[in-house]
Parts: structure tokens; C-alpha cells; sequence
């Protein structure tokens, strides 16, 4: 029987005990047989290995410290090093620079974290659809999920239509991506929330209820860049003075259901006593609940601007640029040279009865979407072209999972698939015109969400925005950061960080006009990107053989977003801001 908290919301506790029962375990539907026990395996790592049935221990599930082998060379996601120190890793020469330049200290002030959801099944029809079924959570455990929060449409509008959404069973998330993102939660809530009493007071460090300072402002990281030291020397977001309440976070999602269960999921981890507010299923919409306090709102109302392939396009002129990056001559002849390779891929999920009614309409992808004339129905024997390789992909990589790849498909073969895949997104969206294009709403609503926080210290510490791998590529691309060899895992989280310079010398008896206060302002923070913990670099504004940054100052990002594309685009309408 499940247990709720006090205020009737469901619990990390309740949510597993509910999912396992007494014996802490639980069947995979369609398997037959108890999962694994393992001890904190990652949720990357667990999605990204064939499963072997074991038993499974529910206080360990889908999170295991990988600090050396996540980014190790052969991982999928290698990325150059960083050029940041821990406060351990400091060197006789790094204490040499300590003594000639004096390092600037600086401190968190907010995160926006934009994650992709957890597994799925396939988003392309499949032949047995007993089996997807058997994977996805039940009804109870939806509602369950669901409690403490309520969706946000526009109200009379209809839901937004992709054919990355999915259909019937198809394109929903499975159990397993809900443990992955109940996992998730808990790891950020570990990340962010810190028990000591820190707090800032105009630009002052203030200490309370702490008598050894050294112990607050020993650095936690120390980061070198263009002939400046930062020191961090508070990277949790959350405080005694500044708790994780509902009032302090936001949320976000593209209007699938898998983002939405995803990110309920995420919340079970962040709050794991429950969310403090009463056990019912808010109706959408309701205006009622913008009276009641500790519900958390889900946003849904972004869709088409958190991806970067929405279905009709935002303009012409990305239709017609995507067009042609993918006519390109080097992309026609990487095409060409794994035509035969898709084609016999194809052929083997049709020979094979894998593909359901359907699959030939499915198209989504940046570049990748069918003509009309392009979706006919193959047989195994009349193929002529592959599935698309964005198709190709996440069928191969629902597939593998949980080791049903055909015996004539090998694993090399799908990361062969996924590996093309991710090469031609990021090949495409590198371009700094169509990266603008098709992400620039959402750069924009983050670089707004800072503006906010520095302009009127709003209560907002956490932004969280539930979304998919196509989001995570593409902003990875518009902000010109350091990019992963292949596609983000299912849970992978990008986090951009707001840290403030602390400056003690500040007086203010300047008198200064306000344009010059708010230059001052934003001049006073800093920036930093993390995919899954890992910090990249940033290439924008950075001269020819110079090193990426690590730090970008947020008045050069202003400056940057504004310089890279003009403020209107003509659209299939007219103009959009």
C-alpha cells in the first residue's frame, strides 16, 4: 500500500513501495522475470547497456558516481577537457598566480536546468505492441505522480501536434524512464541544496551562525581564464536563508505526455517528503490554482519554441536553409556512402516483422523530414532508401535496451546508426543561422529568465525545462558550446549557471545615470554551461587560437544573442518577435 506524507502527496517512499511492493522488486512487464539489483547504476549508464534480468534494489536505482568514466575516451560522450581546478588539484604555479593577481570570488545565484526525458518506447508504430505496453507505468501510479501539480495550456487552444509525439503506446514513457527521472531529481536536489547557512547581503558575504569562516570561504573551485582567477565559493542554489520550496523553482515542458510524466517524476526526487500541498488532480486551467500556494504549475504552453524542429516550421526561411545545409556536397556523399548500410538495416526490420502499421509516416529531424511522396509503404524485398537515420536510431536504440536487436543487427551497427544520426544534427544546426532560427525563442526566454534575477533578485533560484534530446542539441549548438560525439542519453541534463562577481570595494556614492547601472549590474555576472555535470566551454566571442571559455560574462552573451540574428524573422504569417 502506498505512503503518502502528511499534507497527502506522494514520496520517493511511496512512489517505489508502489511500484514494488514489500519485496522491493519489481517485474518488467513483458520479461516475465525480476530486474537486476545493482548498486546506483546511472541513469545514462543504465539505458545505454543491454539489461541482463536480475533482481533490483530500489534504494540504489539509476545513479552511480562516474566522475572517470562518463567523459572517459571511449564513451559516446567524450568532450575536451575543461580548463576548471579543484581546490585540491592546485598546483605550486596556481599558488604563484594566487599571489600576483587577486581572484574575483563568486557565488551561485540560479540554475536552469533543461533535461531530456527518461526512456521511452519507440515513437515509430512497432509490430508488437502487447510487449510496449507492458512497459509503461499504470494509471495509478500516472495519478499518482500527478499530484501537487497541474498542467498550463492556453486555454481553448488545441494540444500541440508532432510526429515525434507518438501514437497510442508509441513515443510514451516507460518505467524505467520514470525511475530515471525520479533519480534525476534526487541527484540535482543533492547538487543544489546545501545545509550550512550562507547567504549574500548586497554584495557582501554574510556568515551566520558559523564561526569559522575559512570553512565558507575556502574556494570549492578555482577557475583560470584570459588572465583572470575565479574562485567559487558557494555552488549550492538552495540555503537555510534560501530554501527548495515550490515558490522558489519553475517548470517548463513541451506538451508530450512523456515530458510531463518526466518531469513529475523529476519532482518525486527533488522534493522527496512529498510536495507540500493537497492530494488531488488539478484540472488544467483552473484558475484556482494560481490562489493556491505549493502547487506546482507545468507550464506547457512552449512547445514549438523548445524544439528545433516544430511541426509546421517558425519560418520560410529555416524550411528553405535546412533544405539546403542538407544538399551540402561532403553531407550528399556522406549519405551516399551509407545508403547500403540503411537499406539493409530496413530491410531487416521489415524481413523481420519489427515495424508496425504506420512507421512509413513517421518523419521529424532537423534536414530529415519526408517529402509527401517519400512515404510510401516498403516491403522487405522493395526497398530503395532507409528509414531516416533520426527513425533508424531511436528504433535501434529502444531496441537494444532491452536486447531484442535482431541477430543480423549487431550493437556496432546501432551506434554506427546513432553515431550518423548526431553527425548530421550537429552539422546542420552548427550553422550559426539556423541555430538562431530554431532556438533563438528559447535562448531568449532563458537569457530573460537572468534578467529577472538580477534586476529584481526574483524568488525564482531554479528554472527547470522538460524536453528532449533535439532540445538539448540544439542549444548546445546556438551557444556555441564544446559538443558531445553523439546523441544525449535519455535523462541527460544541460544546466546553465548565473554566478555573481562579489565585489567588497563597491560603494554607492557613485552617482551614475540608470543605463549605467544596469551596464554595471549585468557586468557583475557570469555564466556557465554543464551537460550531466560536465562543464563546457564556450566558443562564442572567443579569437582565432584562443582557448573556449569557461566563465562568459552575461553582458557579452546579451551582446552576442542580439548580434547574431536579426530581431525579427519573417515567418509563414508574417513576422514573429
Amino acid at each position: 500500500m502506498a505512503r503518502f506524507s502528511s499534507s497527502g502527496s506522494f514520496t520517493v517512499f511511496s512512489f517505489f513501495v508502489a511500484m514494488y511492493g514489500a519485496s522491493r522488486q519489481f517485474i518488467w512487464s513483458g520479461m516475465g522475470t525480476p530486474l537486476f539489483r545493482c548498486q546506483h547504476a546511472s541513469a545514462t549508464s543504465l539505458v545505454s547497456q543491454p539489461f541482463h534480468p536480475k533482481t533490483i534494489s530500489t534504494n540504489s536505482m539509476l545513479h552511480r558516481k562516474q566522475a572517470s568514466s562518463t567523459f572517459g575516451t571511449n564513451n559516446l560522450f567524450a568532450i575536451r577537457g575543461g580548463s576548471s581546478l579543484s581546490s585540491s588539484d592546485t598546483t605550486s604555479e596556481d599558488i604563484a598566480i594566487k599571489e600576483e593577481v587577486a581572484p574575483k570570488k563568486i557565488i551561485l545565484r540560479q540554475v536552469q536546468l533543461v533535461h531530456r526525458h527518461g526512456d521511452r518506447t519507440p515513437i515509430t508504430p512497432m509490430a508488437n505492441e502487447t510487449f510496449w505496453k507492458d512497459t509503461l507505468p499504470n494509471t495509478n501510479i500516472l495519478q499518482n505522480i500527478a499530484l501537487g501539480t497541474y498542467i498550463k495550456r492556453e486555454e481553448g487552444s488545441a494540444r500541440a501536434v508532432h510526429a515525434a509525439g507518438g501514437k497510442g503506446f508509441f513515443g510514451q514513457l516507460t518505467t524505467l524512464g520514470l525511475f530515471q527521472m525520479v533519480d534525476l531529481g534526487s541527484k540535482i536536489r543533492e547538487e543544489l541544496l546545501k545545509e550550512v547557512p550562507i547567504s549574500i547581503e548586497g554584495d557582501k558575504e554574510v556568515k551566520e551562525n558559523n564561526k569559522d569562516e575559512s570553512a565558507i570561504s575556502t574556494p570549492i573551485e578555482i577557475i583560470k581564464q584570459m588572465g583572470c582567477m575565479y574562485q567559487i565559493i558557494s555552488n549550492h542554489l538552495f540555503t537555510p536563508e534560501v530554501p527548495l520550496t515550490t515558490e522558489t523553482i519553475s517548470v517548463c515542458s513541451t506538451d508530450f505526455p512523456r515530458t510531463i510524466q518526466s518531469v513529475q517524476g523529476f519532482l518525486i526526487g527533488l522534493f522527496p517528503d512529498g510536495i507540500p500541498s493537497q492530494s488531488t488532480t488539478y484540472k488544467e486551467n483552473d484558475p484556482i490554482h494560481d490562489r493556491i500556494e505549493n502547487i506546482i504549475k507545468i507550464d506547457a504552453r512552449y512547445t514549438s519554441t523548445m524544439i528545433p524542429d516544430p511541426q509546421p516550421r517558425r519560418s520560410k526561411e529555416q524550411v528553405e536553409l535546412e533544405k539546403k545545409l542538407s544538399n551540402r556536397l561532403y553531407i550528399l556523399k556522406k549519405e551516399d556512402e551509407m545508403k547500403d548500410f540503411g537499406i539493409r538495416l530496413t530491410q531487416i526490420l521489415l524481413k523481420e516483422n519489427i515495424l508496425g502499421d504506420g512507421y512509413q509516416d513517421v518523419t521529424f529531424g532537423v534536414g530529415e523530414e519526408k517529402e509527401e511522396n517519400e512515404m510510401e509503404e516498403f516491403t522487405s524485398t522493395t526497398v530503395t532508401r532507409p528509414l531516416p537515420w533520426s527513425q533508424l536510431s531511436e528504433i535501434l536504440k529502444c531496441l537494444a535496451i532491452r536486447e531484442l536487436l535482431p541477430s543480423s543487427i549487431s550493437t556496432d551497427d546501432q551506434h554506427l546508426v546513432t553515431s550518423h544520426a548526431a553527425w548530421k544534427w550537429f552539422e546542420n544546426l552548427r550553422h550559426p543561422r539556423l541555430a538562431y532560427l530554431s532556438m533563438q525563442p528559447m535562448m531568449k526566454r532563458m537569457v530573460e529568465n537572468i534578467e529577472e534575477e538580477i534586476n529584481s533578485d526574483g524568488n525564482i533560484r531554479l528554472h527547470i525545462f522538460s524536453a528532449h534530446d533535439s532540445t538539448l542539441i540544439g542549444l548546445l549548438s546556438a551557444f556555441r558550446l564544446e559538443q558531445p560525439s553523439e546523441w544525449p542519453e535519455y535523462g541527460s541534463y544541460l544546466k546553465l549557471e548565473l554566478y555573481e562577481v562579489l565585489d567588497d570595494d563597491k560603494t554607492d556614492s557613485m552617482e551614475e545615470d540608470e543605463q549605467s547601472l544596469n551596464e554595471e549590474r549585468f557586468c557583475k555576472y557570469m555564466v556557465r554551461f554543464s551537460l550531466n555535470s560536465r562543464t563546457l566551454r564556450c566558443f562564442w566571442d572567443v579569437k582565432e587560437g584562443a582557448d573556449p571559455l569557461e566563465l562568459l560574462p552575461f553582458d557579452r552573451l546579451i551582446d552576442l544573442l542580439q548580434a547574431d540574428g536579426i530581431d525579427k524573422v519573417e515567418d509563414n504569417g508574417g513576422t514573429i518577435a
